[in-house]
Order: C-alpha cells, then structure tokens, then sequence
C-alpha cells in the first residue's frame, strides 16, 4: 500500500469513527435513553446524528432538523415526523432567522410531560439565530465577517455570538418545562457545550450533556488505522491552533527534524483573509505553507476539515509533500487567499463531499 493510500484511508477511518449515524447509534447503546422523543437537531452533522437516533429503534414522535446547504438526508424523508430545514453555513442570513425562530417554537412546544433531546454539532452558531430585540441581521453578518476576516477563532466567534442571541449560551431551552437532554458532537477545543454551537446545546443541568464524538476519537481512530498499516506512530496531538503561517513553520521544523513514520495532529487553525480574498480555506492555505516548505524532505501529508469543507469551497483541505510548488507562484497565492486554485491545478486539492460529522481538522504526516 503506498503512502498516500494509508494516510487517505487513516483520515477516512478517523472521520467514520465520528461520524453523527455511528457517535449516536453507540450513545443509544450505552445510556438509558428511552423514547417518545421529541428532537430538535441542529449543526453540519444533525441530520447524520438524527439517523443515528432513527435506525437504532428510538422512539422519535417529532423532530426538526437544521443543517448547511446540500447536507439534508434523503434517508430522513421517509420518516413523516422529521423536519428538515437548511441554512446558511459560515455567515448567517435570513434562513438562519427562520431556522432559529422554529427551533424556538418546536421546543416552546413541548409539555411537562415530553422528553425533548437535543442533538447539536458544529455549524449551529451560524446555522439558526434568533436575536434580541434592536439586533439585526445585517449587523450580526458584519460582525461575523469581522472576525472570520481577522483570524478570530471559533471560540472568540461564538463568544460574540452569544451575546447577540436568544438561543445560544442555553437560551433556547432555559424555560422548557420537559425532560432535557443534550448530545454533542465537539468541533471546539476542550469539549465545552458552552462554546459548541455558541452554546444552543447547554443546558442548566450539566449532567444531562453528552459529548458524543470529538477530535481526540477521531484521532484515535487515526493511529490505529495508521498501526494496522504497518506505520509506527510517534504522535497525536490536539495543536492545530494558531495561525496557519506559524503553524507551517513550526510543523514543517518538526517534520524534518523527526523520526521515519506517521505524524497526526487535530484542531483547527485560524488564517487572516485580504479584502478581497480568493478561493480557499485554512486546510489549503495550511498544505500550501507547508508543501512550499517541504518540498523534497521525504514527507507526504493531509490537512482537511472532518466535516468535508474548507471554508467557502468545495474541498475538505489538501495534500503537501506530493509536489513541488513554485515558490513565487504559492506565495502570490497564499497572499491572495487564493490556494484552492493553484491546489487544483496541482492536483492536491481533496474532495469529499458532506461527511455527516464535525470533529474540527486532521493533519495526517508521513516521513520516509
């Protein structure tokens, strides 16, 4: 099997290890949950986590679904209590206002004597809003634009975004009078169901939260595949965070320093955009900075989000170490925001379509 081989299907095996279906099928399996159910799902992975729920023989009697563009579930149509809506996914826009004002009503719905469960993964901030009054989405599309632009982490966004909102930092269900639950899938550092989703999921009573899947178990999952294929894993670390550029030296300063054998990182980086920037994400950027950096130096490696997207484009990330890139013609990309392009005309770009999970971004690294 050659390298590419393994550190594709390492990465693949990772994702199906977290994937919503797979993280909620297990979590039935070992907790008492039992139905009538309604569920309000929300975030990349809802409707994956959904059919999890569905196809473990839960009794669900009401749902609603929200999700990105082009992530609803053709399997979820077959169920006549199941809703699904979709929405705009890194900026907000009017469907996010729908999508948060009936999630808002669906839990406002529910009696003493219901069971509501909340599924919630990565996407939700942006996915479903409702603000307080005197707010506006035009301001909140603004402010979200900002801090994306200007390299904010996911934590700093959510941060904001709470403020902003009835639904998020446990707004949503803060006077439901049912039995609560809350199941995650953790695209944030540290697990916290306060930040997840700008923290649609809380609840006051933290024990009825559950974080189903994450990026440790990702990872996990990765070294193992790694190992099966015969490679001596010498790391895996939660440290993708930071900048990408200084990322791209410190990882590439380590990569060429290390030992023969595989190398696994998880998180999620941060990149600083231009005005007016091109066609890319941080995986692009990052594999960009770091092939330009290791170019014959023996190492092959995957950068791509779990989720399948690499900000506003089609691809999940990219591959360094394949090529060598021309050193003028990546930096006027990298400045330009525009690595998507030059990736794809490399043939490094990696497409993966919606994974029906959200557990941040893998780095998988081989040296020879």
């Amino acid at each position: 099997m050659n390298t590419d081989t393994v550190i594709e299907r390492a990465w693949r095996d990772a994702v199906d290890e977290v994937r919503g279906e797979r993280a909620v099928t297990l979590a039935v399996q070992s907790s008492n949950i039992k139905g009538p159910l309604r569920v309000a799902a929300v975030g990349k992975a809802a409707p994956s986590m959904l059919l999890g729920l569905l196809r473990a023989g839960v009794d669900v009697e009401q749902a609603i679904v929200v999700s990105k563009d082009d992530h609803s579930l053709e399997e979820l149509e077959a169920f006549n209590q199941v809703r699904q809506l979709e929405s705009a996914h890194p900026v907000p826009d009017q469907r996010s206002l729908k999508a948060g004002a009936e999630l808002q009503s669906f839990v406002d719905s529910c009696k003493a004597e219901h069971h509501l469960l909340l599924l919630v993964s990565g996407g939700a901030s942006s996915l479903a809003e409702h603000l307080h009054i005197g707010e506006s989405l035009e301001s909140l599309q603004e402010k979200t634009q900002a801090l994306l632009s200007a390299g904010a982490d996911i934590a700093e966004i959510n941060s904001v975004r709470r403020k902003l909102s009835l639904i998020k930092g446990g707004g949503l269900c803060a006077h439901c009078p049912a039995q609560l639950d809350s199941w995650l899938l953790s695209d944030v550092e540290g697990d916290s169901a306060d930040v997840i989703g700008s923290g649609i999921g809380a609840l006051a009573d933290k024990s009825r939260q559950r974080i189903v899947a994450s990026n440790a178990i990702a990872r996990s999952a990765a070294v193992k595949s790694l190992a099966e294929s015969g490679q001596q894993v010498f790391c895996n670390e939660e440290s993708l965070y930071g900048d990408v550029y200084d990322l791209a030296e410190q990882l590439s300063d380590r990569l060429i320093s290390a030992a023969p054998g595989a190398y696994v990182f998880g998180g999620e980086p941060t990149v600083v955009l231009p005005d007016k920037p091109g066609e890319g994400g941080r995986n692009q950027a990052l594999a960009l900075a770091l092939g330009t950096r290791l170019a014959n130096r023996d190492v092959v490696g995957l950068v791509a989000g779990t989720d399948g997207t690499d900000g506003p484009t089609r691809a999940a990330g990219a591959w360094f170490g394949r090529g060598q890139p021309q050193p003028d013609a990546a930096t006027a990309a990298l400045d330009a925001a525009n690595a998507g392009p030059y990736l794809r005309e490399l043939g490094q770009d990696f497409i993966t379509g919606p994974t029906g999970t959200n557990v941040m971004d893998l780095l998988i690294a081989i040296k020879s």
